[in-house]
């Protein structure tokens, strides 16, 4: 099964072998802004500069979002245990206090009163 998986990659693999092969030209390289020109470089080197570069790029971008994803989740969860504390001690003050009970919504039975029902009800 791990076999089958790695026939792209394999495929993909082949396939750069074979752009490298074909293109051995010699380029010169110069970079704009830069007055000196970069001496000359197989033209393979240049397409994977450019693709290691966007690779190295998309690795610190998805670097920097992992980092705040995981800022939001720790404070989240601060949030979430500081609210869990606060149901926890509320409810021990709920069960210290002592019910109250209205004492005229009994009837000496010790049953509810009836009541009359609103039409619709």
């Amino acid at each position: 099964m791990k076999f089958f998986k790695s026939i792209p990659l394999l495929t993909l693999s082949l396939v750069l072998i074979i752009f490298a092969v074909a293109n051995r030209q010699s380029v010169t390289l110069s970079l704009w802004p830069f007055p000196a020109e970069i001496p000359e470089v197989p033209l393979f080197f240049v397409f994977f500069g450019g693709i290691f570069i966007g690779m190295a790029l998309a690795g610190l971008i998805t670097a920097y979002r992992g980092v705040r994803h995981f800022s939001e989740m720790r404070s989240a969860k601060k949030e979430t245990s500081r609210l869990a504390t606060e149901v926890d001690d509320l409810e021990s003050e709920l069960d210290k206090k002592p019910a109250k009970v209205d004492q005229k919504d009994y009837t000496e039975g010790g049953g509810a009163k009836p009541r009359k029902l609103a039409k619709g009800d």
